[in-house]
C-alpha cells in the first residue's frame, strides 16, 4: 500500500491541469465558494471555457482535515512577541505531509471523464454519479 502525501497530491492535481480541457488546483482557495469563482476565472485564463472544461480544486478547510501537520507543540519562549513569524502564505491553510483522511474534491463538468483520468494516474476516488456531490479521493 502506497502512502500518500502533500507532494503526492499536488503532483495529482498538476498533472490534471496540464490535459487538454481540464484545470485543476490543490489546496487552493479557503472554501468552496470562493473556489468555485476562482477556478472559472483560472480556466478562462488557460483559454478554456469554464462552462464546457473539467474544472477541479480542493480548497484550504479540506486539505486541513485531510493532512497532518507535521509541528512541535508550541512553548512559550518559541512564540513571536509581535506575531509575525509566520508567512501568510505557507502558514494559511497549508497542509502537513502525510494524508490522513480522504479528500473531497470540488469539481464542474464531465464527472465520469474526471474520476477516469484520477483512476488512470493510479489513485482510488469514490463518486456517486450525482452532478451535487463532490468527488472523495480515497486515503488508500
Amino acid at each position: 500500500m502506497r502512502i500518500l502525501d502533500r507532494g503526492t497530491i499536488k503532483l495529482l492535481f498538476e498533472t490534471l491541469d496540464k490535459l487538454p480541457n481540464f484545470a485543476a488546483k490543490f489546496n487552493w482557495t479557503c472554501c468552496s465558494s470562493c473556489g468555485f469563482h476562482a477556478i472559472t476565472d483560472y480556466a478562462e485564463e488557460k483559454g478554456l471555457n469554464w462552462e464546457t472544461c473539467n474544472t477541479l480544486f480542493c480548497h484550504m478547510q479540506d486539505c486541513q482535515g485531510s493532512f497532518a501537520r507535521a509541528s512541535k507543540p508550541a512553548r512559550e519562549d518559541d512564540e513571536d512577541p509581535e506575531g509575525d513569524d509566520e508567512d501568510p502564505e505557507e502558514s494559511e491553510g497549508d497542509p502537513g505531509d502525510k494524508m490522513i483522511a480522504d479528500l473531497y474534491i470540488t469539481w464542474n463538468g464531465n464527472g465520469k471523464e474526471i474520476t477516469k483520468c484520477i483512476e488512470n494516474l493510479g489513485f482510488t476516488v469514490e463518486w456517486n454519479g450525482d452532478k451535487g456531490t463532490r468527488l472523495l479521493l480515497k486515503n488508500v
